[in-house]
């Protein structure tokens, strides 16, 4: 415990005015309302007055072992609360992180609030809480995410968590830090498809360059990095070469040297060929239902019916629905009662 007071009361007197104020913005306990967040009202981040920073800077100063483990504490609760309502993480990355999903969350938050929730993770007696063992285990590479500026896109990463990466193959991984990949592989991956796998592999190759930015820092600093990025190029570079293999097998020409804007492209121009080979195939079943309602001769009607199931076994193979036949109209009188 002492270890962990001395450290965040160096970290404490380490802020200068720019931090403190991002700090004081993001932990309003930190500016006289005691609690803050245990009211029921959305996180709604202000700057604080100058009159406030003073006061703050001089209760920090000041501040004991149970102050800071308020203040920490604190500080993990507003932390969650800025991840779900105000940057759209979804609640299975709050409540039960993986390590990918809690370095991207920190990144996403401003250092000095980011530093003050990792404070509060490595608090003594949160082993209960799923966050405790991963903190005290991967610390120094959560401090490096921490501490790292936002990147730009920072409000667009966690609504695209929505739900945990569904496993490719039944076979584990050597290392559970490596990033997730989740694009499918060509074999079960239909045209239909191939958007939603861009998707996935992106959102993966997002966690992973998390993982390589953190790697890096780590030893940039001298320190050895966490986890096994190699692994994770490894798996992710694999699932991008079987994705290009299925777009390849539609038409669609995604190289190495091509990224996803490319891809986009690509399956933008197959979605609007497949669309015009639909409209075709659809006109021209049209014009065979038109002229099986007007065939005289059986076998005619016969050679025009499996014309027409044949467009329709075309649009089956490309997702689309058959065009609605028109009833047969019945002779005249067929259907009326017999005279009396």
């Amino acid at each position: 415990m002492h270890g962990w007071v001395n450290g965040v009361r160096s970290w404490l007197s380490s802020l200068d005015e720019d931090a403190l104020r991002s700090l004081l913005t993001w932990h309003p306990c930190l500016r006289g309302d005691r609690h803050a967040h245990t009211a029921d009202r959305p996180a709604r981040p202000t700057p604080p007055t100058r009159r406030e920073l003073h006061a703050a800077r001089v209760r920090l100063a000041k501040a004991q072992q149970a102050q800071l483990t308020s203040i920490t504490a604190c500080g993990l609760v507003w932390a969650v609360r800025a991840l779900r309502d105000v940057y759209g993480f979804p609640e299975h990355a709050l409540t039960d992180p993986t390590l990918d999903e809690l370095l991207v969350m920190l990144r996403v938050l401003d250092p000095p609030l980011a530093r003050c929730a990792l404070h509060g993770m490595l608090l003594p007696g949160t082993s209960r809480l799923p966050v405790g063992p991963l903190a005290r285990e991967h610390e120094a590479a959560l401090r490096a995410a921490a501490d790292s500026p936002p990147p730009p896109d920072a409000h667009t990463i966690g609504p695209g968590l929505d739900a945990p990466p569904a496993p490719l193959t039944d076979t584990p991984t050597e290392c559970e830090d490596a990033a997730p990949v989740t694009a499918p592989s060509p074999g079960t991956a239909s045209p239909a498809d191939l958007p939603a796998s861009l998707v996935r592999l992106r959102r993966s190759g997002e966690l992973l360059a998390a993982v390589l930015r953190t790697a890096a820092d780590a030893v940039e600093a001298g320190l050895l990095p966490e986890g096994a990025p190699a692994d994770g190029i490894t798996g992710w570079s694999r699932e991008r070469e079987r994705l290009a293999a299925a777009l390849a097998e539609e038409g669609v020409d995604w190289g190495p040297g091509l990224g996803y804007a490319d891809a986009e492209a690509g399956l933008t121009r197959l979605r609007e060929a497949r669309a015009e080979q639909i409209g075709a195939l659809r006109r021209k079943a049209g014009r065979y239902a038109e002229l099986l309602e007007l065939a005289d001769d059986e076998d005619e009607a016969s050679d025009l019916r499996r014309h027409l199931e044949r467009i329709e076994a075309q649009l089956a193979v490309l997702d689309a629905p058959p065009p609605e036949r028109e009833p047969a109209e019945e002779a005249p009188g067929a259907s009326a009662e017999p005279g009396l």
